[in-house]
């Protein structure tokens, strides 16, 4: 059986199983229910668990991130999952959290190495983010150069947002999406100020 048909036979059973309302309908059935899947995947393979978005399970403070939230996130969310010893953990993580000591004191427990993301160079005078825009727009089928598709002061606009908001890349092309949504509104054959603008207008 390959990769593929496990996963194609397990999405099956999960769609089953939620339209009955019994796959994971109390914390203690989820966790038992996760751990039957693990036993199906790691019979085979090695299961790499990835939390991408771990700014969705993290409240923003006055100052930064939420201590507590991060604490609650590290210490009940993934320190359980390591505790599984059956699936590697991929965990993207904001360099604030290292503010919270819960999260050094998981990541010295259970030997997590940490991968630092490069950063663009604010030396460079093409730092890099019309690659990155370039892209994103090859991966999602558009045949055009970024040039033509996003006004050039656009990309110096985002630059901006990218050096000074701690380069928070996410933020960045969400923006640039948010941006592309409002463009297409209006059917603009190109992504200009007036559409990213009222974006960093709002925000916080």
């Amino acid at each position: 059986m390959t990769l593929d048909a496990k996963v194609a036979s397990y999405s099956a059973n999960l769609k089953k199983a939620y339209e009955t309302a019994k796959f994971g309908d109390d914390p203690a059935r989820a966790r038992e229910d996760f751990e039957d899947v693990l036993k199906l995947v790691s019979a085979e393979y090695r299961p790499v668990l990835v939390i991408d978005d771990t700014e969705h399970f993290v409240r923003q403070g006055e100052d930064g991130v939420d201590a507590d939230s991060v604490r609650n996130l590290f210490h009940n969310g993934i320190r359980a999952l390591a505790e599984l010893e059956r699936i590697d953990l991929v965990i993207a993580s904001h360099p604030r959290y290292d503010e919270v000591e819960a999260v050094g004191e998981v990541t010295s427990r259970f030997g997590f190495r940490r991968v630092d993301v490069a950063t663009l160079s604010p030396e460079s005078e093409n730092p890099g983010l019309g690659s990155i825009l370039q892209r994103r727009l090859d991966r999602h089928g558009v045949d055009a150069n970024v040039a033509e598709v996003i006004a050039a002061d656009v990309v110096s606009q985002l630059e901006t947002v990218y050096f000074l908001r701690e380069h928070d890349l996410r933020q960045v092309l969400d923006l640039a999406a948010q941006a592309a949504g409002v463009a297409a509104a209006e059917d603009a054959q190109q992504i200009e100020r007036r559409h990213l603008q009222p974006l960093l207008d709002g925000l916080h």
